[in-house]
């Protein structure tokens, strides 16, 4: 019996082994079909999406640049539900690892905000943002992932509010000595969501009823890769809502404090203070009245205006919406006699105020949708005092330069992204030589001083990694740039390998090209 027992655990372990050799030969198909697909589909989309780019610097006329919008917008379209496929699977094989890196909260949350905020003023929505003032400005985390939930969420809500608004929350919710955890909510005044359909709302390639599907375009995934990203941030995420009554998203994340980034304030007293709002705006009114409170100063909520709100020997600030802006408006201040700022919250900067309100010491218009910060600026700007600066551990910007006719090496086998990429060299002032796979770069190398090499990867005769090795070999300070459309973390890692600088996914931008050649060769 022991003899049988033996061998039947032989067996067992045997057909483990194999069982496991082929899940391990299941993955590295799997992976190696996605690269290659990856590729495939980002390839020659970077064409599309570069030469749009440079088409709409030059001179269009409306038509044309109707036609150009509409091939920008169908093509960021597949670009974010391959983005999603990607993604999605990407989590689901445990190549996504979270970075950490020290961040600026507040910006992160208003950069997303505002490029939402886009599509909610061709809805003509109203769009509010909400950040706690105990909301930790300089926080330590993967700020693209955070970026990516929120946007998701955001655009959600746009996509399914046909008329009201669209308001994101954010605020600290608990905290210990090393972490907090931010919650933020994404509330609209859209279809709603049946109970039915909540119960799958959160599960891939699942979105609303198929009649709402017709209407609304997407991949399905977006929540699901949402979900899972929050619970890498040991979050979770879920929604509120009804057939007809909106919509309430949120979601949670834990970030690691930063406990040398403080935000210097001046020290004001609040009596000597007259604010005035007059917006007609519940929610907004609400938003900036939590926006100055972190000074301790309070607001006087009004609803028509009136002379008698100017209060002699006091900093007058009188902050209204671009609405309520007229000459009637003006007159009414102005026959007070006495001086005061002024703040206009409005879609349009609105020069004009300077002249109609004659009596106005300092006048600003802040552009729907308002953000926190550019409010906090403004009133710092308007009563200045002693202080180092406003924020006091603010992230570095480098200096820009332009460029001297630095010797570039790309390194492409497509036609049309040789173009492309020289094309945008050219405006940058860089001079470009190409070379058609791995071991024409080599040649030309030898054979020229290189200020930078950008490398694609996947090429016939000899890839990038390859080509990549044999200069570090020679040349361990020249940068070389991997430009590629597969980004799977294997290559990533090979990339690092074989002695890449930097990497740049297809499709990309010209900001992308610029931010890397400042980095590495901007003075």
């Amino acid at each position: 019996k022991a003899e049988e027992l033996q061998k039947e655990l032989e067996r067992s372990y045997l057909k483990s082994e194999n069982l496991k050799k082929l899940i391990d030969n299941s993955n590295t198909i799997k992976n190696s079909f996605l690269a290659t697909m990856s590729h495939e589909l980002r390839t020659p989309l970077n064409g599309i999406v570069g030469m749009a780019e440079l088409l709409e610097e030059s001179n269009l006329n409306s038509e044309q640049t109707k036609y150009l919008k509409t091939i920008q917008y169908s093509s960021k379209q597949l670009l974010d539900i391959i983005n999603d496929i990607f993604d999605f699977t990407r989590i689901d094989s445990g190549q996504i690892t979270l970075e950490s890196n020290k961040f600026n909260v507040w910006e992160a949350i208003e950069n997303t905000f505002e490029i939402s905020g886009i599509n909610s003023e061709k809805k003509n929505l109203k769009f509010y943002l909400s950040i706690s003032n105990n909301t930790p400005k300089f926080m330590s985390g993967d700020e693209k992932r955070l970026k990516q939930i929120l946007l998701n969420l955001i655009n959600n809500a746009v996509k399914y509010t046909l008329k009201g608004y669209v308001k994101v929350s954010v605020e600290k919710t608990r905290d210990n000595d090393e972490m907090a955890e931010l919650t933020f909510k994404i509330k609209d005044t859209g279809i709603g969501i049946s109970q039915k359909d909540q119960e799958n709302l959160f599960l891939e390639f699942r979105q609303l009823d198929s009649t709402i599907n017709r209407r609304y375009s997407g991949s399905g995934l977006g929540l699901s890769i949402s979900k899972r990203l929050a619970g890498m941030m040991y979050g979770s995420i879920g929604v509120v809502s009804a057939p007809g009554k909106g919509s309430e998203f949120y979601f949670t994340a834990f970030l690691h404090k930063d406990p040398d980034s403080q935000t210097i304030l001046p020290e004001y007293n609040k009596d000597d203070f007259n604010i005035v709002t007059l917006l007609n705006d519940t929610e907004l009114t609400g938003i900036i009245a939590e926006s100055i409170s972190i000074f301790n100063l309070n607001i006087n909520f009004k609803d028509t205006i009136s002379a008698e709100y100017l209060t002699p020997g006091k900093n007058n600030l009188i902050i209204v919406n671009s609405e309520s802006i007229s000459e009637h408006t003006a007159s009414i201040l102005n026959r007070a006699g006495i001086k005061y700022n002024l703040i206009v919250i409005g879609r349009e900067s609105g020069a004009e105020n300077d002249a109609l309100f004659e009596n106005a010491e300092k006048s600003a218009t802040l552009l729907n949708p308002l953000k926190k910060t550019e409010l906090i600026k403004t009133i710092v700007s308007y009563y200045p005092q002693n202080i180092p600066v406003v924020n006091s551990n603010e992230i570095p910007q480098r200096e820009i330069r332009g460029f001297n006719m630095e010797k570039v090496l790309i390194v492409e086998d497509n036609p049309v992204n040789q173009k492309l990429f020289a094309s945008i060299l050219k405006k940058l002032n860089l001079d470009a030589d190409i070379a058609n796979n791995g071991l024409e770069c080599v040649e030309k190398y030898s054979e020229m001083n290189y200020n930078m090499i950008f490398m694609d990867i996947h090429m016939p005769v000899m890839n990038g990694f390859e080509a990549a090795s044999l200069i570090r070999k020679d040349n361990v300070e020249i940068p070389i740039v991997a430009v590629t459309a597969d980004i799977l973390q294997t290559t990533i890692n090979k990339c690092k390998e074989s002695g890449i600088n930097e990497i740049i996914s297809k499709p990309y931008h010209k900001n992308d090209i610029l931010n890397i050649l400042e980095k590495y060769i901007g003075a």
